[in-house]
């Protein structure tokens, strides 16, 4: 064996045990009190409220038996799982995730985290390849976060709708746009403020969603039985009710 070849299985393995220690590290951290009474404060103030988790590959193995409440006290009523990522990767726990959530009787939805150096057309129909919608489930969700890479952002926005007109016009029903409050001020409101919209802000001081947030994603550091370590909190701004007109309904 060349040295060469021994030097690149040093490395490989290296990454191996890096990656391991990370997961286990994230897996096994205590969530910190402080973070932990700000996310009882909140549910606690918008408990006529909806609840609700998205989960990926970073969850891991979830068991979805046990997924019913989050912090041990609230209710969970829905869950957005990942699907894609661009127009040639999917989650590897996307399938097992979704089945899992539908055995769980839990209001299911997916989403798709759009690369902006990709065109919209392709990453919609490597969307639409991999998920399913059945009847109650949660409209698609567009995850755009980036900014633009090789195009401007009136180029991205073009991009965008294309990806929400496709999968709109598959799935007969209209997508849900999800990005963080700041990109979606800056960029995004004039545009996309006629979807549904899920805003991500976890500022300490914000303890009140925006009159134009539908879902408010509030905390990434939630715990739930079923998930081993943090996972990502979120309030729609209605009830149970409210929350199902939401679905797909054929």
């Amino acid at each position: 064996m060349n040295r060469t070849v021994l030097w690149g299985i040093v490395i490989f393995q290296i990454i191996l045990i890096s990656a391991s220690v990370y997961l286990y590290k994230k897996k096994n951290t205590p969530v910190n009190s402080k973070i932990e009474k700000r996310n009882i404060a909140i549910l606690e103030q918008h408990k006529e409220k909806s609840f609700g988790i998205d989960v990926s590959r970073w969850q891991g193995n979830i068991n979805w038996s046990k997924i019913s409440r989050i912090h041990g006290k609230f209710p969970i009523d829905f869950v957005f799982i990942k699907a894609t990522d661009g127009n040639n990767w999917t989650d590897p726990m996307f399938e097992k995730n979704w089945l899992g959530a539908g055995k769980a009787k839990i209001l299911r939805g997916s989403y798709h985290y759009f690369k902006t150096n990709q065109d919209g057309a392709s990453q919609a129909k490597r969307f639409i390849r991999i998920v399913r919608l059945q009847p109650n489930d949660l409209p698609p969700v567009l995850d755009i976060e980036e900014h633009p890479k090789g195009m401007t952002m009136a180029e991205l926005k073009v991009e965008l709708k294309e990806w929400l007109r496709i999968v709109e016009s598959h799935y007969g029903i209209k997508p849900i746009v999800y990005s963080g409050d700041t990109f979606f001020s800056h960029f995004l409101t004039q545009e996309f403020s006629n979807y549904t919209l899920w805003i991500a802000n976890y500022n300490a001081w914000v303890n009140e969603p925006k009159a134009h947030w539908h879902i408010w994603q509030f905390s990434k550091k939630g715990r739930v039985d079923g998930v081993q370590g943090d996972v990502d909190l979120n309030i729609f701004s209605g009830n149970l009710v409210d929350l199902v007109k939401l679905c797909k309904q054929y």
